[in-house]
């Protein structure tokens, strides 16, 4: 009867994970190119890193891959 009790709040903690990274998929938006600024804004990045001049993987969650974005300064 333990097991069956462990087992049932498992599965609950486990629907209740899933329900959420399904409500915040990782389909944010991209951010907006200038006309004249770098290609590397709105490129897709991970913990690889984005190419230079751009600095910032932006994501809305740890486990979605982000956006390049610049640095704040550009």
């Amino acid at each position: 009867m333990r097991q069956l009790i462990c087992l049932i709040i498992i599965f609950l903690c486990g629907c209740h994970l899933f329900s959420s990274v399904q409500a915040g998929s990782c389909s944010s938006a991209a951010p907006k190119q200038k006309p004249n600024g770098p290609t590397c804004v709105g490129e897709r990045c991970g913990p690889e890193g984005c190419p230079s001049p751009c600095n910032r993987c932006v994501s809305t969650h740890p486990w979605c891959k982000g956006y390049c974005y610049l640095p704040e300064n550009w």
